[in-house]
């Protein structure tokens, strides 16, 4: 447990120093799209570096209105890098989570306040997958590999691909309080690993990239 705790922590301020690191290099990408970025990354680092301190139980709303944020954050985003068939299909994804998001609210599949809502999470997740895997394929169409793994956009896109490639089929298999003792221990162990090597690419990505090869 007090190797997980300590992971907890690195997982809590390496959000804080992508959010500072987006910061001091934005001038590399302020024409593009992703200027917007620093928003995510803010409000996120917020919401973690409070409730990991001040807010630590009773804080599961929070964490799911984070992710429905995240989600139509992240597909406005990615949104305008995808080509036009492409665009249709993101829309329909786009459309699909926040139908279901706004049914399970409604009728409470599963309580807003008291559970997370790993129905929507694994939906979402599935969404975001696919979005991803169809901009990565619009970039391999025009781009080389010096472009490639100088653009910006490619190590923001792959490094929550591998988040969500990973978190989505432990949200599928079973609610985490569902789980007993060291599988409990080693889903969430999974889960924060995968976060600190999310965040890690995306520092790589903010100071490797080039504003040349970023749009």
């Amino acid at each position: 447990m007090e190797n997980i705790r300590l992971l907890i922590g690195v997982g809590t301020y390496i959000q804080l120093i992508s959010f500072l690191v987006s910061l001091l290099t934005w001038g590399k990408y302020k024409h593009t799209h992703l200027r917007y970025l620093p928003i995510l990354l803010g409000a996120n680092a917020i919401i973690e570096v409070y409730c990991h301190h001040f807010y630590r139980t009773n804080n599961v709303w929070v964490y799911n209105l984070k992710f429905c944020f995240e989600f139509n954050f992240l597909c406005f985003l990615f949104y305008h890098y995808l080509g036009n068939f492409s665009k249709k299909i993101g829309i329909c994804l786009f459309g699909a989570f926040n139908l279901f998001f706004l049914i399970n609210l409604v009728f409470s599949f599963q309580d807003l306040t008291t559970s997370l809502l790993t129905y929507s999470y694994v939906l979402g997740s599935f969404c975001l997958i696919i979005i991803i895997i169809m901009l990565l394929n619009e970039m391999l169409k025009v781009e080389n590999l010096e472009g490639i793994t100088h653009n910006l956009l490619f190590w923001i896109s792959f490094a929550f691909f591998i988040f969500y490639a990973t978190s989505f089929p432990i949200f599928s298999i079973t609610n985490l309080k569902e789980l007993i003792g060291d599988f409990q221990s080693q889903a969430i162990l999974v889960l924060i690993i995968t976060l600190i090597v999310m965040h890690i690419m995306i520092n790589i990505g903010f100071l490797w990239s080039k504003r040349k090869y970023t749009y």
